[in-house]
């Protein structure tokens, strides 16, 4: 996903559960027309592959998730974001 390369996966799982429902199939038909149209439209493939670079570095951002986990602590504790 960090190199662009767009997936194609049903909407429930692991891999499911990371990227968007632009990314979604409902079965391998679907799926064998999602890559005709990736290989037949130079444009949608580029659209595509933009936006899964920008969910694989959301998705490798620790510094941000690390820092989202200690608000939604200090949250739970009635501590203001930042100030515990």
């Amino acid at each position: 996903m960090d190199k662009g390369l767009p997936v194609l996966t049903v909407g429930y799982g692991d891999v499911g559960m990371e990227v968007t429902e632009e990314f979604w199939v409902k079965d391998y038909q679907q799926m064998k027309e999602e890559i005709r149209h990736y290989y037949m439209d130079a444009e949608y493939y580029r659209r595509q592959s933009k936006l899964i670079k920008e969910i694989a570095l959301n998705l490798q951002d620790t510094d941000g998730a690390f820092a989202e986990i200690i608000c939604e602590v200090e949250q739970r504790l009635a501590i203001p974001c930042g100030k515990g």
